[in-house]
């Protein structure tokens, strides 16, 4: 019963179990929903079932993969520009010239989060702050179903407003990831072109090709790279980083004098070329699917 994609039913047969014997299911669903093996809608049924009676990956502060110091590849070369046009219709020359040229950036040792900030993660912070919810949620809390989705159309002030609120509430530090620091969590290392590879694959990210058209639950698309669910696609990720054009780059300045924050990612309602490991957004005026991930600070409690 809890996976059969009826609300009533799942809260119901919840309420029957004995305390030990839901804690053993919320373990079963928490690891079918990030199994790649079972088909996508048995998946996101576990991950229902979760939001619905409690997702044990859900905790006070989020489990996070520690990455150390070294060099990171950021951007995409000029000369794939044509080619890259070719591989994805309806994509703008623009878009990718942005990316360019490649290069390779020191990055320091962090530790990001896993998963990004849930629905339920930020109605805590809701509800403890006073901050403004998000309006899709129509109230001070999502609908049950999208707790452990993450959440979105957050703008980035707001993201922000959450990495504070965390640090207080925990001792520790939290912030938002730089861009070079996000993309090379999703290179994982090397210089592949998505999170698992150079060739896409629909079923490893929430993009408009998975056929979804809505956020999914946290992991149900699989982890990626280096242990990271979610890194690209279902939300895009608001990163601190000020939308500038890298040196070297022959995009026109002027179209980019709008100050902005980067965004990274893609999200469920965007096309494959988003959820490349090079693709960055901005300038960004709206807010529409995106959501956010954390660094967790290494000093500090």
């Amino acid at each position: 019963m809890l996976l059969s994609g009826d609300e009533a039913e799942i809260v119901a047969a919840a309420r029957a179990l004995d305390a030990r014997a839901l804690e053993t299911e919320r373990t079963d669903l928490a690891r079918a929903v990030e199994d790649p093996g079972k088909p996508l809608e048995e998946r996101r049924r576990a991950g229902l079932a979760l939001s619905l009676i409690g997702d044990p990956r859900i905790a006070d502060e989020p489990l996070v993969i520690t990455l150390p110091p070294g060099p990171a590849t950021v951007g995409t070369a000029p000369e794939s520009v044509d080619e890259l046009l070719g591989r994805y219709p309806g994509t703008e020359r623009p878009w990718f010239i942005k990316e360019t040229p490649r290069h390779h950036a020191h990055v320091q040792v962090f530790a990001l989060a896993k998963y990004p900030v849930t629905n339920q993660e930020y109605a805590r912070f809701v509800a403890d702050a006073g901050h403004a919810a998000p309006s899709w949620w129509s109230g001070a809390e999502p609908q049950a179903r999208y707790r452990n989705h993450p959440v979105r159309d957050i703008a980035w002030g707001d993201a922000v407003a959450y990495c504070r609120w965390l640090t207080v509430r925990t001792g520790r530090i939290y912030r938002l990831p730089d861009e070079r620091e996000w993309e090379k969590a999703a290179r994982a290392g090397d210089d592949r072109e998505f999170p698992w590879g150079n060739d896409f694959d629909p079923a490893r990210a929430n993009t408009r090709e998975a056929n979804v058209g809505d956020t999914t639950p946290i992991g149900a698309f699989g982890a990626v790279g280096l242990g990271f669910f979610d890194l690209v696609g279902n939300v895009e990720e608001w990163t601190n980083s000020w939308f500038r054009l890298y040196d070297g780059s022959t995009a026109a300045p002027a179209d980019y004098a709008h100050e902005t924050r980067v965004t990274r990612g893609g999200s469920f309602a965007l096309g494959a070329d988003t959820v490349r490991c090079a693709r960055r957004h901005g300038p960004y005026a709206g807010t529409t699917g995106i959501g956010f991930r954390l660094v967790r600070g290494l000093t500090g409690r």
